[in-house]
């Protein structure tokens, strides 16, 4: 019946109203002590891939540079220049082999 459907709607929403004061209050006092937390999963794995990703960047920039530094130092100083361009190997190992997460 249409009259008990929206009677039975009705004493829902009543009990909602009544509980929502409390339920709002409780949410204030979380917010005031500083205990509430909102989680999500998906944005921490998102930001922790984005940091993997940023370090292995920044890996790769230092790599670049010990080996371009080391290729113009070259012609000035042999050993010097080779010394950067062998180093530079470590940081390209890091962005090869760093652990590629989802």
């Amino acid at each position: 019946n249409l009259a008990q459907d929206v009677l039975g709607e009705a004493v829902d929403i009543a009990g909602v109203a009544l509980r929502l004061p409390k339920r709002l209050d409780g949410l204030i006092n979380r917010l005031e002590d500083g205990s509430l937390s909102v989680g999500s999963h998906k944005l921490e794995r998102q930001v922790a891939r984005l940091d993997r990703v940023v370090r292995r960047i920044v890996w790769a920039l230092v790599f670049g540079a010990l080996l371009i530094a080391g290729a113009i130092l070259r012609a000035d100083d042999a050993v010097f220049g080779t010394v950067l361009m062998a180093v530079s190997v470590v940081p390209l190992l890091y962005v090869l082999l760093a652990r590629r997460g989802n």
